[in-house]
C-alpha cells in the first residue's frame, strides 16, 4: 500500500538513496530541501516556515538532517551548529506532529551510535542524547517513534569510504591510532532497506543500531581494504597526528563503538552485507 513520506535531508548521501527507494516502491515522497527544485519541498529543517503544514498528511517523517561533522575543523560555532542541526530541528517537527493529532503518523528520527559514548565529557555522545530527546513530545502523544542509530556507512558515493580507501590507493595504508578500535559498519543498501523497514514494521520502537552484525576492529577493516584493492597495510598513522591535523573531531575517530543490531534482527530484519569483505568487494568494484 502506498504511502506518503517526509524526508528531511533529502539530498544527502543517506537520504537521497532513500528517496529513490521508496519512490521506485510506489510510495509518494516530500523530500524537503534548502535548494528548490521539481522533485523537492523548499524549507530549512531547523526554521518554521509552509513546509511544516505538509508533516499532517503524512504516514511517515524520516528526520535524517544534520550539519556533516566531517566538513570541518570542530570551533565553538561550528559544534553548535551540529548540535542545532540536529536538536533544534527535531524539536521543531516533534511539536508540529505532536500538535497535528496525527496519531498514526511514524517518526523515523535518526542518531547515531555516538550515542553511546559518556555525554558528560564526549561532544557528541551529548549531542546525541539531547537529539533523541527531542523527539519525546511525539513519543508522549503516543505515536510510534524509532531511532536509527547510524554507524560509519559505506557508499561509493561519498562519505567516510573515499577516505579509508585513499591511502590504500597510494600504496599507504595502515592502522589508525592503536588499530583496536571499534568500527561499526552499514553498507549503504542495508541502511537504505533497514530505514524502510523501520516505516513499515509496527514492532520496532525506539533505538535501532543501523549497523552491520559484524563490527570489525580499525586493523581488520584496512586489512581487508588492502586484500579488495590489493595493496598493503603497512604504515600506520599515529593518534597524535591526527589530533593535531584534525583537532577534537579525531578523538571521535580513535575512539571507536561496538553497536550490534539485536533490535533489527530481532523484529526480522535481514542484512545483505553482514561481513566486512564482502561488502567492500560489493562497494569498490562499481
Amino acid at each position: 500500500m502506498s504511502q506518503t513520506i517526509f524526508v528531511t535531508g533529502a539530498t544527502g548521501l543517506v537520504g537521497s538513496r532513500l528517496v529513490a527507494a521508496l519512490r521506485e516502491r510506489g510510495d509518494s515522497v516530500l523530500a524537503l530541501s534548502r535548494r528548490p527544485g521539481p522533485d523537492t519541498v523548499e524549507g530549512d529543517p531547523s526554521v518554521p516556515g509552509p513546509w511544516l503544514d505538509l508533516l499532517d498528511s503524512c504516514d511517515a517523517v524520516v528526520h535524517l538532517a544534520g550539519e556533516n561533522i566531517f566538513a570541518k575543523r570542530w570551533s565553538t560555532s561550528f559544534m553548535k551548529r551540529i548540535r542545532d542541526s540536529r536538536v533544534a530541528s527535531t524539536e521543531l517537527i516533534s511539536e508540529r506532529l505532536a500538535k497535528s493529532g496525527n496519531k498514526s503518523v511514524v517518526f523515523v528520527s535518526c542518531s547515531a551510535i555516538g550515542y553511546y559514548g559518556d555525554p558528560k565529557t564526549d561532544f557528541m555522545a551529548n549531542v546525541c542524547h539531547e537529539w533523541e530527546a527531542a523527539a519525546d513530545r511525539v513519543r508522549f502523544a503516543g505515536n510510534r517513534v524509532v531511532h536509527p542509530r547510524l554507524g560509519i556507512v559505506l557508499d561509493p558515493k561519498g562519505g567516510a569510504l573515499a577516505n579509508l580507501v585513499r591511502p590504500y590507493r597510494f600504496f599507504v595504508g595502515g592502522r589508525i591510532g592503536s588499530g583496536q578500535q571499534i568500527v561499526s559498519w552499514i553498507h549503504h543498501e542495508d541502511l537504505t532497506r533497514l530505514l524502510q523497514f523501520a516505516i513499515d514494521t509496527p514492532a520496532v520502537v525506539g533505538p535501532v543500531n543501523a549497523t552491520a552484525p559484524h563490527p570489525v576492529s580499525n586493523d581488520e577493516l584496512g586489512r581487508a581494504i588492502g586484500r579488495v584493492l590489493g595493496r598493503p597495510h603497512w604504515l600506520p598513522a599515529p593518534g597524535w597526528a591526527l589530533r593535531i591535523g584534525l583537532g577534537k573531531i579525531a578523538d571521535t575517530i580513535l575512539g571507536g563503538t561496538c553497536a550490534l543490531p539485536k533490535a533489527a534482527t530481532d523484529a526480522g530484519f535481514t542484512f545483505r552485507f553482514p561481513e566486512i569483505e564482502p561488502a567492500l568487494r560489493d562497494l569498490l568494484a562499481r
